[in-house]
């Protein structure tokens, strides 16, 4: 399922597209791209709060 996953940083967020690979009790892992330009991918566990379907930010 194509998902936003945040990223938390030491001095950044960062929202990224994703793609959810397995759950877990509280958390998800995802795969995502460091480069969309390049072929690598990276799988990362993150809590499920800081993963959605959609991003919904105010104007």
């Amino acid at each position: 399922m194509p998902v936003i996953a945040k990223l938390v940083w030491p001095k950044y967020l960062q929202y990224v597209p994703a793609m959810v690979t397995r759950t877990s009790e509280g958390k998800v892992l995802v795969q995502w791209w460091p480069n969309p330009f390049g072929s690598a991918t990276r799988m990362t566990w993150l809590k499920d709060t800081d993963v959605r379907a959609e991003l919904r930010y105010e104007r």
